[in-house]
């Protein structure tokens, strides 16, 4: 039996309220972070019908440049010079965000370019949990530098409960 397709939606403009006024403060940062709202749609077998869920998310890039040369690269990090957040910025910028409203994010994504190429990456992943402690925190990486990386590095993402996306 195919699950019909989840309702449209039209009552969500708290959120929208929300993400428009995160994004009129991200776009004073000095530094590139993206924000975006997703909404999922679960089906309940159980009770027939669908539950939505949205998620506001934040973006940023730890490194702009990349270890491998992609053609298809939508970040356009093999055109682009090393380049890395600068920590002091980061910090505030994050704690700026986080009194503007930690609880109503739910998911950080440290990115780039290759954000494992930053060897300052487990500090400013513990800045990101203490400014975001209840949200899912995500390094995108592609996984090549997974294997070099020290003690410091796995440390800090099982304590801080972060995940990383290959």
């Amino acid at each position: 039996m195919k699950s019909p397709p989840p309702p449209s939606d039209n009552s969500n403009t708290l959120i929208n309220k929300a993400v428009n006024f995160v994004k009129s403060v991200l776009k004073k940062l000095p530094f590139e972070i993206k924000i975006a709202k997703q909404v999922y749609w679960f089906y309940w077998e159980k009770y027939g019908k669908y539950q939505k869920k949205s998620e506001l998310y934040i973006e940023t890039h730890i490194a702009d440049h990349c270890n491998l040369n992609c053609a298809y690269c939508s970040h356009y990090s093999p055109l682009v010079k090393e380049k890395f957040v600068d920590t002091v910025q980061y910090e505030n910028d994050f704690k700026r965000l986080s009194e503007l409203g930690a609880d109503k994010v739910n998911f950080l994504r440290l990115m780039g370019g290759e954000p494992l190429l930053n060897d300052k990456l487990p500090a400013l992943t513990r800045i990101a949990r203490e400014c975001f402690p209840k949200s899912r925190i995500q390094i995108v990486t592609n996984g090549v530098l997974l294997p070099k990386q020290g003690d410091e590095f796995w440390d800090v993402c099982s304590k801080y409960n972060i995940e990383i996306s290959i």
